[in-house]
C-alpha cells in the first residue's frame, strides 16, 4: 500500500472509532441510549473529513518545502538524519545562534548534544530538536539530528519537523 494510503488510512481510523466510541459513551451516559448505527455514521463523517483536511494539509505543507515524492520517513512527524560536517560541535553551535530560524528557539548544550524547542503556534503544540555529535576523524564529525512533536499523539506536522532538519543540515554545508 502507497504510504499516503496509509496516513489517511491511519488518521481515518484513529479520529473516527475515537470520536464515535468517545460521542456513543457520551449518549450512554446522558440519555442511557446506544445507537450503533449513529454511531458508525459518526465514526466515518467525522474521520473521513479529519483524514482528509489533516491529510491534505500534511501534503501541502511537504510540497510547500519541495518534497515531490512521498514516503513513509517524509510522510512522518518524527524526522531524523545523520550528516557529516566538518564543522566542530562549537562552530554549529554559532552557527545555529546566529541564524535567524533557529536564534528564537530555546537552546540547552550538554557536551555533545544540543536541544532545541519550539514554542507552541496555531500549527503546532512545539517540537523537540536533538543534535547528538559524535567525532568520526580530526576533521570530520558526525551529528544525528532529530525533530519530533512535543505531543506523541501528533500524527500530521505539514512537513515542520522536516524543515527544522533540512534547515540545520543546510546551516552545516
Amino acid at each position: 500500500m502507497k504510504p499516503i494510503v496509509l496516513l489517511f488510512l491511519k488518521m481515518f481510523l484513529f479520529m473516527g472509532i475515537f470520536f464515535g466510541l468517545l460521542t456513543g459513551l457520551i449518549d450512554y451516559l446522558f440519555d442511557g441510549t446506544y445507537d450503533l448505527p449513529k454511531i458508525i455514521f459518526r465514526m466515518v463523517f467525522f474521520g473521513g473529513f479529519m483524514s482528509l483536511g489533516f491529510g491534505l494539509s500534511q501534503i501541502y505543507g511537504l510540497k510547500k518545502i519541495g518534497v515531490k515524492e512521498f514516503t513513509a520517513d517524509n510522510l512522518s512527524v518524527r524526522q531524523t538524519r545523520v550528516v557529516l560536517s566538518n564543522l566542530g560541535i562549537q562552530d554549529l553551535v554559532s552557527k545555529l545562534k546566529a541564524d535567524p530560524e533557529t536564534q528564537k528557539l530555546e537552546t540547552a548544550e550538554n557536551g555533545n548534544l544540543i536541544n532545541f524547542k519550539t514554542s507552541l503556534s496555531m500549527w503546532s503544540w512545539g517540537e523537540k530538536v536533538t543534535i547528538h555529535a559524535r567525532k568520526v576523524s580530526d576533521t570530520t564529525t558526525e551529528y544525528v539530528i532529530e525533530s519530533r512533536p512535543k505531543m506523541r499523539t501528533h500524527m500530521v506536522d505539514s512537513g515542520r519537523n522536516l524543515r527544522n532538519v533540512m534547515r540545520i543540515e543546510e546551516l552545516m554545508t
